[in-house]
């Protein structure tokens, strides 16, 4: 992935972070968590509609290091 907001890559981010929230999923689920893997689930879904509906996203880098 670059940094390059020009060559970002939408997808390649939707499906790195649908993956991220498929392991928190299974990690909620596995502690019994229930209400916070629906929240969870929820979120996923909303944003795959958004990515659906051809919204227009912003991307930020992680500015943290």
């Amino acid at each position: 992935m670059t940094n390059d907001p020009s060559t970002c890559d939408l997808d390649a981010l939707a499906m790195a972070k649908f993956q991220d929230m498929a392991d928190q999923l299974e990690y909620l689920y596995s502690q019994g968590k229930f209400e916070e893997a629906q929240l969870l689930k929820q979120e996923g879904f909303d944003l795959a509609a958004e990515l659906d509906s051809g919204s227009t996203f912003v991307y930020l880098n992680d500015l943290s290091s």
